[in-house]
């Protein structure tokens, strides 16, 4: 498989289509250009390289993500970029400038990879699961005081929604598994192994590769950890001159004699051990460490689970309260620890409240930060205003004068891909620009059968299904035909692990994803091109212009839903057709029908002119796969594990039911040849003929 190649050069994919043609070019007395954000810059001629127009008062979001990218602060910048293009997938400057950043980061990191590896590395001491001590953690208080007393317990559903324990209660995680995006500024995406695992403080940064832990903090020097004498690490945190760890085996605890589940404190420059706790205090995703102790947690089945207070300068247990289950999150807010358990959230109240953790004493490092030239930072934004004016030669001056100027290579390259977009855009053969048009966003709709009006012209007759009988299909069929080549007058799926990237065969030009979604459907219709991404963003394309986007995050989420099943209740676009003016649009993701009430399923149809609803059709007749048109109707089918699996013909016009077949599974692809459809099922293919 393969990206769209759009903007491909220097390693760059801008994320969403692109631009339009030029709007400007070589001016007497050199190239000057002005952005919607109200930047402007000159590229002149001769040894003086460009002047910059004086800063807004008020700078704007992405002023500050160039900033970053100017600064070298690439992680930064990544993310106020996601944002914007996430919010205005229209933006092309933004999106060149997140995929710019992402390329610069990467290499970067391979960079920092090479110079990481020569770096010393601590060897941590080995653990006999039992409570050991050498020493204690200085700073920190043996003997200071600490009473933890549970303020609430509640129940919950198993599979309810840690994303909103966190929001409801305004809490991080300080522990996550890392996409190329979390890490931090200097911490390569591998050393020796990937990055598996990121451990977030308030002034340093752990991440984990397999059995090498590496500390990083801005401006200090990073410090590197073997921790393979150990059981796995699960989480770690500097505190003063130490490295305090988690260290754990997933597993019953009898299989290891009880002996695992330690917190233990190592010398940050020797690796012995100063101290270890008693076992089977710790197999959460993290602890909390607080002035002078440590709150963590351990369960596991049918073994016991609790919350422990330890003493941060020794190690030692000082209070033990239990829990309904094993604890998956323990964080801290104020004066309060926050648990929540596989089936449970729980809020504890530290007396008195104790300070904050204290600081990781990390060296000041001595490397200073390569520091871009001023003409090299007034180029970045001349680039950056020719890009929002659509202006490839602009852009190319701005790119040759950065090359000249001596800036470093990934910078200087930065943009090349963006340009030889624009050049395309400005001639004859015009590629895809999903940034023309801006996304209509939709209101949310009826979660139940509604016409506003019609959406053809009146319907006559009354058809029928009638199954002409079925043959058995291999149910690992589709998963077999993947990755093979598509034909490109022919509809094309991709599953969320393709992440846009085009099969062979595809319409080259087609984007590879929209805003931050990865391009999911691709259904060509003689002239026309629909594409859907993310099962939220529906583009009409006609040839190579851009007719209409929608955004159809409102109809998403339905509203009512099980909160144990909330996660997977989104009802995604899966399927659409256009016809003249009118877009017939299926909502087929989702879960079980009774999880999310019922309200699943749909049909319906949109005015593309206007985005207005005409009808939606009654729940539950729309599944994950195509639907086709006969005549004046949709045939379209539903179906779910257990729930009624059913083929269904819909009047355009207006989405009411006229007839339904039932078949042996869920009905997924249906094609058309006359007036006989053939219905794809999970493990089935059926003959139903529409007789009129």
């Amino acid at each position: 498989m393969r990206e769209s190649p759009l903007l491909l050069a220097s390693l760059l994919l801008v994320v969403a289509g692109c631009a339009t043609t030029s709007t400007g070019g070589d001016r007497p007395g050199g190239v000057k250009v002005a952005s919607p954000d109200g930047t402007a810059a000159q590229v002149v001629p001769g040894n003086s390289v460009c002047r910059q127009a004086p800063p807004k008062a008020v700078p704007t979001d992405r002023d500050r993500g160039v900033d970053a990218f100017i600064a070298g602060s690439l992680r930064e910048a990544i993310d106020i970029f996601s944002k914007r293009v996430e919010a205005q997938p229209s933006d092309l400057a933004a999106q060149a400038l997140l995929v710019a950043s992402k390329t610069r980061a990467d290499i970067a990191s391979k960079k920092n990879a090479a110079a990481l590896e020569k770096l010393p590395v601590v060897r941590l001491a080995p653990l006999t699961g039992d409570a050991q001590a050498s020493g204690s953690i200085a700073g920190a208080t043996p003997g200071a005081p600490l009473k933890i007393d549970r303020v609430s317990d509640a129940s919950v559903a198993v599979l309810a929604s840690v994303d909103d324990w966190l929001k409801k209660n305004g809490l991080r995680v300080t522990s996550k598994r890392p996409g190329p995006d979390d890490l931090p500024e200097g911490a390569p995406q591998a050393l020796g192994a990937r990055a598996s695992a990121l451990y977030s403080h308030a002034d340093h940064e752990i991440v984990r590769y397999d059995t090498t832990l590496l500390v990083i903090a801005p401006g200090r020097t990073p410090l590197l950890f073997d921790v393979r004498a150990l059981q796995e690490v699960h989480f770690a945190q500097v505190v003063g001159r130490a490295l305090v760890v988690a260290a754990w085996r997933n597993g019953y605890a009898k299989d290891v004699g009880g002996k695992t589940g330690n917190i233990a404190a190592f010398s940050l420059e020797t690796g012995k051990l100063i101290w270890s706790s008693e076992p089977l205090v710790t197999n959460s995703a993290g602890f909390v460490v607080t002035k002078d102790h440590i709150v963590t947690g351990y369960g596991f089945t049918a073994e016991p689970d609790n919350l422990f207070a330890i003493e941060l300068a020794t190690g030692k247990t000082i209070q033990k309260l239990q829990l309904r289950s094993g604890p998956d999150f323990i964080l801290r807010k104020d004066d309060r620890i926050f648990v929540r358990t596989y089936d449970s959230e729980a809020v504890f109240r530290m007396s008195p409240n104790p300070g904050p953790a204290p600081n990781a004493d990390l060296a000041v490092t001595t490397a200073g930060a390569q520091v871009m030239s001023s003409d090299a930072s007034c180029l970045v934004m001349t680039a950056v205003a020719a890009i929002d004016g659509r202006d490839p030669r602009a852009l190319q001056a701005a790119i040759d004068k950065l090359k000249a100027s001596g800036a470093a290579a990934d910078v200087a390259g930065a943009f090349d891909g963006v340009q030889a977009f624009l050049e395309q855009q400005s001639g004859a053969a015009k590629a895809i620009d999903l940034t023309t048009a801006t996304a209509k966003k939709l209101a949310p709709p009826p979660w139940a059968y509604k016409l506003v009006r019609a959406a053809t012209a009146p319907v006559t007759g009354q058809p029928k299904l009638v199954d002409k009988g079925s043959r058995p299909a291999d149910p690992a069929r589709g998963v077999r035909a993947r990755g093979g080549r598509v034909d490109p007058t022919k509809p094309f799926f991709l599953a969320p692990a393709d992440r846009g990237q085009l099969p062979p065969g595809a319409r080259p030009d087609i984007p590879s994803t929209y805003g931050l979604l990865s391009l999911s459907a691709a259904i060509p219709q003689g002239d026309r091109l629909i594409l859907i991404y993310g099962g939220r963003y529906v583009a009409v394309v006609k040839g190579s212009d851009t007719e209409a986007i929608f955004d159809f995050e409102g109809w998403l989420k339905p509203p009512r839903v099980s909160a144990e099943w909330k996660e997977f209740a989104i009802s995604d676009v899966t399927f659409a057709l256009a016809e003249g003016d009118i877009l017939f649009v299926g909502n087929g993701g989702g879960s079980y029908a009774r999880e999310m009430g019922g309200t699943k399923g749909f049909m319906s149809a949109i005015d593309i002119k206007t985005g207005e609803l005409l009808w939606r059709s009654q729940p539950l007749v729309h599944g994950g796969g195509a639907f086709a048109f006969f005549k004046g109707f949709i045939v379209t089918g539903y179906g779910f594990t257990d729930e009624p699996d059913n083929v269904f013909l819909l009047r355009k016009d207006t989405g009411q039911v006229v007839h339904k077949v039932p078949v042996k599974s869920a009905p997924g692809s249906i094609t058309l040849n006359g007036n006989v459809a053939t219905v794809e099922t999970y493990d089935s293919v059926h003959e139903i003929e529409i007789r009129e």
